[in-house]
């Protein structure tokens, strides 16, 4: 994973003020050298500063009891001993770190258990959920792979086109229906599974809210038809060419296979797909394109509203730009308004131009200076406002209103978590040393003090005025918290459950009980300040304008305005209240001429209006975020 301080230059006051060149300082005073605008959006459409919801479907919410893995199913029951007679569906609301019966049995500890649990998440739970993300205020979801696959986060799928049996209401009559098929398209039926899928996409598109699907053409399972018929047929399979590191001198490891092969990034569940010249196996490409096409036209009839309105491509830059061309000038043949999404954790300016992205989810210039000032407090204000405003100027016009710009993601560790350690200084830096499970990060998995609440308020604050598109990681909304991987990936919280404390620690730490129960205080934020934001177009389509940053005081504004509207927003990072000095044409802006709109701590009349000498200012409350309206020019 990608660390903020490794992997990107971490830039001092002097290199800042003089190598960069741009700025001047008056004391700690940051101020550009000239006010540059983004360049405003050409075309605009759903995805322009649409608020995402990201969904982790076995996690989210367990609709159908009735379909829960059973232990005959279960992908591991011919590796451990007597899972099959042991096994059960793990509780939705005991303590994360508790070790049911069955677990104990195996004597292994949390860690060595958790990817055998599954909570019976699935897709009915997601329907039912639809008005709760309706009333939060999200316009789009993007769900993490629903295709078929072993694991619970089902990145190893074995068909990219069937939803996972067990995702749907007839997980045994639809494997009974898979059973004869081919990779050929004409031999596919239409599953339950499939089925309620495309009832999801019918209630979303009812609501207003568009779907996208996570896309993985990197690499498949193992359980992908054409592996096992590499597995069976050896050296002469058709399938060879289609996986990388092919080799028959050599043993994966696996039993049963003669061979080695290439898995992502050594991971051998994950069999890597071969490139020649930047594309993938002609047969492999018609596969994957004959997939694609099934959620975006599912009736084939030539009109795509019955499907899905996006794709999140998954390690899109370890895939060839010549294949994203490829693709996009298909599916854009199909339907001209679908929208996709590259995941990379670097700059993402080149892949969204080379591969004809319409944008990426946002590491590179949002979240990660975003923990390094709101969360880290490892960076002034004037570092921070230059490094977000040369990463959005960087992108291309059209993509840096539908960036997705989010705080924590399944790979990542939650932003309550982020908090509640940041005051380590092993755990700085984005995704760095953030594994509960690993005794030298120093990594705890308490949930942070009520007294932080503002810290990540003001986090949130600026994920939802800063340019691009808000992206929520289901439960983040909820009060959820949790370290990397696996931590990440708890049980959603609902208000209608009882749960469990939780008191336990995977290393065995002494530790004080957490409640956990759906925090409506949280949740009430989320909803205002996203109800906030839809009343003022200037926050989703407005241009941006840098201001300036007062570094001793970790205080920093810049502008988003249309042609009828114009708001002037605050960050102050310091626990104490400070004042922002007006200069330039700010200060000749009259006094009552200020509207105070909006602040995350306290009330609106927090925010005042102050003479300092011959020049203005505005005090804004520690640890908040405040937005003024401003006459437009």
């Amino acid at each position: 994973m990608i660390d903020f301080f490794s992997a990107h230059h971490r830039i001092t006051r002097w290199k800042f003020l003089f190598i960069m060149g741009v700025g001047s300082w008056t004391g700690s005073l940051f101020y550009p050298a000239q006010i540059s605008a983004s360049t405003p959006q050409k075309k605009q459409d759903w995805s322009t500063g649409a608020v995402w919801y990201q969904i982790f479907p076995e996690r989210f919410r367990n609709g159908d009891p009735d379909n829960d893995l059973v232990s005959t199913h279960h992908p591991e029951r011919e590796k451990i001993k007597n899972l099959e007679s042991v096994w059960r569906p793990s509780s939705w609301t005991s303590d994360w770190y508790a070790l049911s019966e069955y677990e104990k049995s195996f004597g292994l500890d949390f860690y060595g258990c958790v990817s055998l649990r599954r909570y019976g998440g699935d897709l009915q739970g997601v329907l039912d959920r639809l008005d709760y993300l309706h009333d939060l205020g999200i316009t789009a979801i993007y769900l993490n792979p629903v295709f078929q696959a072993e694991s619970s986060h089902k990145y190893d799928w074995a068909r990219l086109h069937h939803v996972d049996p067990w995702f749907g209401p007839d997980p045994l009559g639809d494997l009974a229906l898979m059973e004869s098929e081919t990779l050929a398209p004409s031999t596919w039926p239409w599953t339950s599974a499939d089925k309620l899928l495309l009832k999801v996409i019918s209630e979303c598109h009812r609501r207003g809210i568009r779907i996208a699907l996570d896309g993985v053409f990197n690499h498949s399972g193992r359980m992908f038809p054409a592996f096992q018929a590499l597995r069976r047929e050896g050296p002469n399979s058709p399938f060879v060419g289609w996986f990388s590191g092919v080799n028959f001198n050599k043993r994966s490891g696996y039993p049963g296979d003669d061979f080695d092969y290439q898995g992502w990034w050594g991971f051998k569940s994950l069999p890597e797909f071969s490139e020649t010249s930047g594309r993938l196996h002609p047969a492999l490409e018609t596969y994957i394109l004959a997939s694609t096409k099934r959620w975006m036209d599912p009736d084939s009839d030539g009109n795509p509203s019955d499907g899905i309105d996006g794709w999140r491509l998954d390690v899109a830059d370890e895939v060839s730009p010549v294949f994203w061309k490829f693709w996009h000038a298909e599916i854009r043949n199909w339907n001209p308004d679908i929208r996709t999404f590259a995941e990379t954790w670097k700059d993402s300016a080149g892949l969204i131009r080379e591969g004809g992205f319409d944008a990426a989810m946002n590491y590179y210039g949002f979240a990660m200076p975003m923990k390094a000032f709101v969360v880290d407090d490892a960076m002034v204000s004037g570092d921070f406002l230059k490094i977000m405003h040369a990463r959005l100027q960087q992108l291309p016009s059209n993509s840096r209103l539908r960036m997705m710009n989010f705080l924590d993601t399944h790979d990542t560790d939650r932003v309550a978590s982020m908090i509640a350690n940041r005051k380590r200084k092993t755990n700085q830096g984005y995704n760095a040393n953030n594994r509960v499970a690993k005794k030298e990060h120093l990594y705890l998995p308490e949930n942070l003090a009520s007294d932080d609440e503002p810290l990540l308020s003001l986090a949130v604050f600026l994920q939802m005025v800063w340019p691009g598109s808000p992206m929520i990681y289901y439960g983040t909304e909820a009060g959820m918290w949790g370290g990397g991987d696996p931590d990440n990936r708890m049980p959603m919280i609902w208000e209608d459950l009882k749960y469990e404390d939780q008191a336990l620690d995977p290393l065995r730490r002494p530790r004080k009980p957490d409640p956990v129960a759906f925090s409506k205080k949280r949740f009430n934020f989320y909803r205002d300040i996203l109800a906030f934001r839809t009343k003022h177009p200037a926050l989703i389509i407005g241009e941006s304008e840098m201001v300036g940053g007062q570094n001793a005081d970790k205080l920093f504004a810049f502008v988003r305005s249309t042609a009828d509207q114009r708001l002037f927003i605050l960050v102050n990072r310091d626990p104490k209240q400070r004042t922002f000095r007006l200069i330039n044409e700010w200060s000749e802006i009259p006094l009552n001429a200020w509207e105070p709109l909006y602040v995350t701590t306290g009330e609106l009349r927090d925010i005042r209006l102050v003479q300092l000498g011959s020049r203005n200012g505005i005090q804004v409350p520690g640890e908040s975020g405040a937005v003024l309206q401003i006459p437009v020019r």
